[in-house]
């Protein structure tokens, strides 16, 4: 592992994995860039769970995992948080900002890509430690294109971004059952 390269982590949300649309495809497109690495996180043991509220209370568990494994790169292969680049879908997104809280290094960018609402925005008695927010790293981004619904509405990045007013339906996901199914290729067809 080159250690000066940017590394990028990818993580999928509720009721998905690391192999449905849209992990798969964001992955490949950052290696075809190259000199890149990317880890995909698959935590869809836990995400697999039909009970929601569990599935979103254990976001701090997962979070708190990959923390450590930040830690462990840094340690033993002195990757720097200027080179850490976290990527999340739904509670997938609040994973990479509780994990970016709780690493030693400073994480340089967060991507949230349709944030959860339910349990973090309405209603929600979480401080800012257990779900993304804008101090999570020097920088992070927000794509909401689910807002008030499935995702926050309102804004919580250092820069958010609301395609077609941010709301459901998005074209090509006008069946919600979509949004379940991992359906957020449309949102990463940018260049980033």
């Amino acid at each position: 592992m080159s250690s000066k390269m940017p590394l990028k982590f990818l993580t999928h949300g509720w009721l998905s994995s690391v192999d449905k649309p849209g992990v798969p495809d964001l992955k490949n497109a950052y290696l075809e860039t190259g000199n890149v690495h990317v880890i995909t996180v698959d935590w869809s043991a836990t995400a697999s769970s039909i009970f929601y509220p569990w599935v979103a209370n254990e976001t701090k568990n997962i979070g708190a995992r990959i923390a450590l494994f930040l830690d462990g790169l840094n340690k033993w292969y002195n990757v720097t948080g200027e080179q850490v680049h976290l990527i999340g879908h739904s509670l997938g997104a609040h994973v990479m900002g509780i994990a970016a809280s709780q690493t030693k290094m400073r994480v340089n960018r967060i991507t949230g890509l349709d944030p959860a609402r339910p349990f973090f925005e309405f209603p929600s008695h979480l401080n800012d430690s257990e779900k993304l927010d804008s101090s999570d790293a020097d920088f992070v981004d927000i794509i909401h294109t689910c807002g008030g619904l499935l995702g926050f509405l309102s804004p919580i990045g250092t820069v958010d971004f609301y395609p077609n007013n941010g709301v459901a339906p998005q074209p090509g996901c006008e069946d919600i059952v979509k949004f379940f199914d991992g359906n957020y290729n449309n949102v990463l067809s940018t260049n980033m």
